[in-house]
């Protein structure tokens, strides 16, 4: 029987949205302080407007050692390993684990009028460097997207 090396091009990794706080420029923290309660809500809000809070809800009870592996290096590599995935390019999270960049600068990049565009650059800079430090930690298995 031959292997089959299987790399994932569509994995999803980010930090409890508090935890961004350390990968944020200092001169943006205090935004940051400001502006995490207020993505949590929207998160939620979006969540109902697109009918799914209640399947979010079901589908990550009992399931939270698991989900941890969306920003634990241990418990992702026994995630994957458990999936059969050698490989895999990473993108942002996002609704589903709660765990989307700050300043609005999750895979969905809103554009509306609230969106402070240097915030969401920060944002995004925020999550790349936690997504390097991540990749480092396993870097002929991890790339970031």
């Amino acid at each position: 029987m031959s292997r089959v090396i299987v790399v994932s091009s569509d994995c999803h990794a980010g930090l409890p949205p508090e935890r961004y706080r350390d990968y944020v420029s200092p001169k943006y923290r205090e935004t940051f302080d400001v502006a995490l309660p207020l993505q949590l809500q929207e998160v939620r809000n979006m969540a109902k407007k697109f009918l799914v809070a209640d399947i979010n809800e079901e589908w990550r009870t009992g399931r939270d050692d698991a989900l941890s592996g969306a920003w634990d290096h241990d418990r992702r590599n026994e995630v994957l390993d458990g999936d059969g995935i050698a490989g895999e390019v990473i993108f942002p999270d996002g609704i589903t684990e709660m765990n989307m960049p700050p300043f609005g600068a999750g895979i969905s990049l809103p554009t509306d009028d609230r969106i402070v565009p240097e915030l969401q650059w920060e944002g995004a800079r925020a999550h790349n460097r936690w997504l390097a430090e991540f990749c480092r930690m396993e870097p002929d298995r991890r790339a970031g997207g």
